[in-house]
């Protein structure tokens, strides 16, 4: 556990089969790295402090947690099996370094590109650059997603996207785009603003699939255009609009 502050040029953490090698900063402490934090199967708890890598966060199989006022800013991520978890509307995580992000936000910053498989929670999740799920990964992400960027589902992906904390849902979204075949996007009620999924979806072919996490009885297409139209999923009433 770190209490007061320490920088390092670059962080190299490793845990062991069926157990974690965890990093606690807390106290108002702060872990600042100048370079690449790499590492497998590690946990960062980040509360009431601050994290910092001034490089690339590579992952396999790491958790950051942030809580009680944490921040935790990361100029790039990239790695499998990453978990980011904002715990309440205090904390804040940022992949990027423009700063000023909102508390209770997971943010990826305008022109930053994370490809990852894993999941990202918080209150509040803004893609304002490019997230993209690893080709045959999976990506959870929980929590109100809004931002003005982009979201892809690469060959054999899936995407899950959800909101345990019921955050209001912003009015504008992130474009998610199904490449390449094979894809999956899965949609929770919680997800919902209303019965209407923000996102736009796009790319969608004969071999993608579309998985809504309640019961649908019936589903109408209406074309609005070339190669744009809406779904509407249905169980007596409108259950979810997608467009």
């Amino acid at each position: 556990t770190i209490t007061g502050s320490v920088m390092a040029g670059s962080l190299v953490s490793s845990g062991g089969v069926d157990a974690f090698f965890n990093i606690g900063v807390s106290d108002g402490a702060s872990l600042s790295v100048v370079g690449n934090v790499t590492g497998s199967d590690t946990f960062y708890d980040i509360t009431d402090s601050t994290f910092t890598a001034g490089g690339t966060f590579v992952s396999t199989n790491d958790s950051i947690g942030v809580s009680g006022g944490g921040k935790a800013q990361l100029a790039g991520l990239s790695g499998s099996g990453v978990s980011l978890d904002v715990a309440d509307n205090s904390s804040s995580l940022e992949i990027g370094t423009l700063g000023g992000v909102a508390a209770g936000s997971l943010t990826i910053d305008p022109t930053v590109m994370v490809t990852a498989a894993g999941s990202f929670q918080a209150p509040n999740i803004v893609v304002a650059g490019t997230l993209a799920v690893a080709a045959g990964g999976t990506l959870t992400l929980n929590g109100a997603l809004g931002g003005s960027g982009t979201i892809s589902i690469n060959s054999g992906g899936d995407l899950i996207v959800e909101n345990a904390y019921s955050s209001s849902q912003p009015a504008t979204a992130p474009t998610i785009t199904l490449e390449g075949s094979n894809d999956a996007l899965t949609i929770y009620g919680s997800a919902l603003s209303g019965t209407t999924f923000v996102p736009q979806i796009a790319g969608l072919t004969g071999s993608d699939v579309i998985d809504y996490e309640g019961t649908v009885t019936s589903a109408v297409y209406v074309s609005t255009g070339t190669d744009i139209g809406t779904l509407t999923l249905s169980n007596g009433s409108t259950v979810a609009v997608l467009t």
